[in-house]
């Protein structure tokens, strides 16, 4: 996404957060060179993700009445590019849908291998797989 922001916007929502969901899709290729599984597995994986993104806004703006003022929005990072709007407004155009875009977990700033080695995920999971990561801060 390209307006997704600089890494200082994200370094002070990224320092206020105690807690990630990390969770990954890890898909089974034919060969290193299987690049509709690979495709297969991130449609699957971003999929199921922007769901479970869209739960946890929905969540907090549901409940936030009882939360009090102090407990920040969850912050979704996704895995690579933004794919909610078959076609992406910006740079031409300010973004459809800023509230639901999805900026992926390196664009904020996060190592993706770090992240799977704090939650106790393993980052490869062998000859043949691929996987795609993606988180949920709270």
């Amino acid at each position: 996404m390209p307006a997704c922001g600089t890494l200082d916007d994200f370094s002070a929502a990224l320092a206020s957060r105690s807690v990630a969901l990390v969770v990954q899709t890890v898909g089974q290729l034919e060969d290193e060179f299987d690049v509709e599984g690979m495709m297969a597995a991130e449609r699957v994986h971003k999929e199921r993700f922007a769901v479970l993104a869209q739960d946890a806004l929905d969540g907090f703006n549901t409940g936030r009445q009882g939360l009090g003022s102090g407990i920040p929005r969850p912050l979704p990072l996704s895995a690579g590019a933004c794919t909610l709007c078959t076609t992406c407004s910006c740079p031409d155009a300010p973004c459809r849908h800023p509230d639901r875009a999805l900026v992926s977990m390196e664009a904020a700033g996060l190592m993706v291998s770090e992240a799977c080695e704090t939650a106790g995920l393993p980052y490869y999971h062998g000859p043949g797989t691929i996987s795609y990561t993606s988180c949920i801060l709270l």
